[in-house]
């Protein structure tokens, strides 16, 4: 399951960053990725004057815990291909 999306098992960050940067800006209090339109990028939208990823919020909940676990640790982003393996095993459990 964790090789479907193209990458090799070894890889532990997923081509998409954007759901472990949405866990960030949760754990910071907020929703949005940014205030500037600078920091537009494909696969963003801007509303309201704020940078947002439309993926929705499910994923960035899941991440929360295991980055701020991750932060405690002294790491900065957490892989979420960990967090989506820990998904499988639980699902699998």
């Amino acid at each position: 399951m964790l090789s479907l999306d193209q990458g090799t098992l070894t890889r532990l960050w997923s081509a998409d960053p954007y759901h472990p940067y949405q866990a960030v800006a949760l754990l910071h209090g907020h929703f949005s990725l940014a205030n500037s339109i600078g920091a537009m990028q494909p696969g963003l939208a801007w509303h309201d004057g704020h940078v947002q990823q439309v993926w929705g919020l499910g994923v960035a909940f899941w991440l929360m815990p295991f980055q701020a676990a991750w932060w405690l640790l002294g790491g900065h982003i957490f892989p979420d291909r960990i967090a989506l393996g820990v998904a499988f095993a639980l699902l699998a459990f």
